[in-house]
């Protein structure tokens, strides 16, 4: 792979140059690379086929390289920078390459991602779009992090050192008006992988508007969930193993939940501290078809449990109630009077006749 990309550059080197002026006389759609991270500029020059790569020399005399995109057929599908040692990206890296379908950045050195990072990008892109960062460095995102994937259905974030998650990171993943002959289109992301990192907690509004199916929130720190965090969502499979859970709202799988197919749902919340939960317990709604709960243990003396927030009390059948319960006592206390009376007659009659 390298060897390869040595060559490409060196070929690269010995395009000819073209002026501003002749540079205005092509025809296509030509990007520019100058600008651009050095690893993500590397990898398109290796892309780039015979007629669809030059090198441009601007009216102070700088050299830049540049891209034609749907040149030759050339139409970008996928890039691999994995394990290129990057340790950040630029907002614009992306931009202009509207077929490209997967990229993966996988095992860097990423720590976050900018804001508008794939801004103008893959816009107009047809089929499932994959985006992989997993094994970086990842300790913050910022939101709407993945704002102009409009396409995107598989995201996988695992292996990375998140401890929290903005509630509208995925802000931005559904196409706006605009587009698409003025209707606005909802997020396409299907699949989430998340785990192996270290989230203590979720905002309830993180998956709001996403049409999940897959979601693995396994091995990371997580002691409890919000009520409604997977409201709305339309999961098949959930991943919830490997934690810190000690409680579990009531609501958090049920009707204000979780809303999976009867027969096709899988929630997996092995190696919790859910001591003494069973299928029994009202959790779940409709019961998923494959529960698991094995591997349960106490929970250890340092977890701290979130509270949960107490139900509202209803003042008035409280006050019913009470009085309810009055009106029992003193009708039991009415009737051991009555017992009390006739013991004292019988023992009187008993007394009498010795």
């Amino acid at each position: 792979m390298r060897s390869l990309l040595t060559f490409m550059l060196l070929a690269a080197a010995m395009l000819p140059t073209l002026g501003h002026a002749q540079w205005d006389q092509l025809s296509g759609d030509w990007i520019e690379l100058c600008d651009r991270t050095p690893q993500v500029r590397d990898a398109l020059i290796a892309s780039a086929g015979v007629n669809d790569l030059t090198v441009r020399v601007d009216a102070e005399g700088n050299r830049c390289h540049q891209l034609r995109v749907g040149g030759d057929d050339h139409y970008l599908r996928r890039m691999d920078l994995s394990g290129q040692g990057i340790t950040a990206l630029k907002s614009g890296d992306f931009a202009g390459l509207p077929f490209l379908k997967t990229l993966n950045l996988c095992d860097n050195e990423l720590t976050t991602l900018p804001e508008g990072l794939f801004t103008g990008s893959w816009d107009v892109a047809t089929g499932g779009q994959e985006l992989n960062l997993c094994d970086n460095e990842l300790t913050t995102l910022p939101e709407g992090a993945f704002a102009g994937l409009h396409g995107l259905k598989i995201l996988n974030l695992s292996g990375n050192q998140l401890t929290t998650l903005p509630e509208g990171l995925f802000t931005g993943l559904s196409t706006p008006p605009a587009g698409y002959f003025g209707v606005t289109e909802p997020a396409k992301l299907e699949r989430l992988y998340l785990q192996n990192n270290q989230l203590t907690a979720l905002p309830e509004g993180l998956f709001t508007g996403l049409p999940l199916v897959t979601l693995d929130l396994s091995d990371n720190q997580l002691t409890t969930l919000p009520e409604k965090v997977f409201y709305g969502t339309r999961i098949v499979e959930l991943d919830l193993s490997h934690n810190r859970l000690a409680i579990l709202p009531k609501g958090v799988f049920g009707a204000n939940g979780w809303q999976y197919g009867a027969h096709d749902g899988e929630l997996d919340l092995r190696y919790n501290h859910l001591v003494g939960l069973t299928e029994a317990d009202p959790y779940w709604g409709p019961s998923p078809r494959r529960l698991y709960l094995g591997g349960q243990t106490e929970p250890p003396d340092d977890l701290e449990i979130p509270a949960q927030p107490e139900p509202p009390i209803e003042l008035s059948a409280t006050v019913a109630d009470l009085e309810a319960r009055t009106a029992d006592l003193e009708g039991l206390s009415e009737t051991n009077a009555k017992r009390i009376v006739a013991l004292e007659e019988r023992v009187t009659r008993l007394e009498d006749a010795n």
